[in-house]
C-alpha cells in the first residue's frame, strides 16, 4: 500500500493513476509542439545546418538530440522520454511490438510514423536500456541521415 494525498492506495491504483499522470503529460506535450510548429512554418528555408543540439534528461543520464528536421527530433524526444517512463516501471520493452503495446496500454494512441511515413525504429539494447530513432529521408537505417536521440 503507498499513502498518497493522505489516503492509502493500492499499487496497481497508483500505477494506474502514474500512468493517466504520463498520458497527460505527453497529450500536453504534443498539443505544445504543435503549437510551436504552427508559430515557426511561416515560410523560410530554414536553418541548413539544423536547430542547435538541445538536452534531454534521462534517468541518469543526459541524452542531447543532434537532427536536421525539428519536427521529428520533437516527436523523438517524446517517444524516448515516455519510453524511459514506461522502462522504469518494469524494464524497456523487448521489441517493437511490445514497444507499441506498451504505448498503446499507458496512451491509448497507436505507434507514431516519422515525417517520411516510416514507423520510428526501436531496438532493445539491454534489460532497461532501449534506442528508438527515425531512419531518414531516404528510409534506410544506418546511413548519416538516420536521426537519434544520441548519449552525450
Amino acid at each position: 500500500m503507498l499513502r498518497c494525498c493522505h489516503r492509502t492506495l493500492s499499487r496497481s491504483l497508483h500505477q494506474r493513476v502514474l500512468g493517466m499522470l504520463l498520458m497527460l503529460w505527453l497529450i500536453l506535450a504534443l498539443a505544445v509542439a504543435g503549437c510551436e510548429e504552427k508559430k515557426s512554418s511561416g515560410g523560410g528555408g530554414g536553418n541548413a545546418s539544423g536547430p542547435p543540439p538541445e538536452q534531454v534528461a534521462g534517468p541518469g543520464k543526459v541524452k542531447k538530440v543532434a537532427s536536421k528536421d525539428e519536427k521529428a527530433a520533437k516527436v523523438l524526444r517524446q517517444l524516448n522520454n515516455y519510453l524511459l517512463g514506461i522502462t522504469a516501471q518494469g524494464g524497456a520493452p523487448a521489441d517493437l511490438a511490445a514497444a507499441k503495446e506498451a504505448l498503446k496500454l499507458y496512451n491509448q494512441v497507436s505507434w507514431m510514423n516519422d515525417p517520411w511515413g516510416a514507423p520510428y525504429v526501436y531496438k532493445k539494447t539491454g534489460d532497461n536500456t532501449f534506442e528508438v530513432y527515425s531512419s531518414g529521408p531516404d528510409g534506410q537505417e544506418g546511413t548519416a541521415d538516420d536521426m537519434r536521440v544520441e548519449e552525450q
